[in-house]
C-alpha cells in the first residue's frame, strides 16, 4: 500500500475539471487526479438515480420523517428543582 505524504499528495477534491465531461472523455492520454475524481461523481450520481438501482436498493428519495415528541422529564428533574440552587464558593 502506497503511503500517502500530505505535504506532497494533497487530497483530490471533486470539482469541475478544466473542459467538459465529453471533452475529459475523448482526450488522448491520461486523465488527471482531478479529471478521475469528477467522472467518478458523475457515474455515481447517474448510477443512483436509475429507477431500477432506486428499487434494488430500497431507496425512493428523501422524505418527511416525523419527529416524536421530547419526552416529559419532569420526574427526574423535580428533585432538582425542589431542592433549590446549591453554590459553594471556590475562594
Amino acid at each position: 500500500m502506497a503511503r500517502v505524504e500530505r505535504d506532497r499528495d494533497p487530497p483530490v477534491r471533486c470539482a469541475t475539471p478544466t473542459g467538459s465531461l465529453r471533452e475529459i472523455l475523448r482526450q488522448d492520454g491520461e486523465p488527471t487526479p482531478e479529471q478521475t475524481a469528477f467522472v467518478g461523481e458523475v457515474v455515481a450520481g447517474a448510477y443512483f438515480l436509475d429507477e431500477r438501482v432506486k428499487d434494488l436498493i430500497g431507496y425512493h428519495g428523501r422524505r418527511a420523517v416525523p419527529i416524536p415528541p421530547v419526552p416529559d422529564y419532569g420526574d427526574l428533574i423535580t428533585p432538582v428543582v425542589e431542592r433549590g440552587p446549591i453554590y459553594r464558593a471556590t475562594h
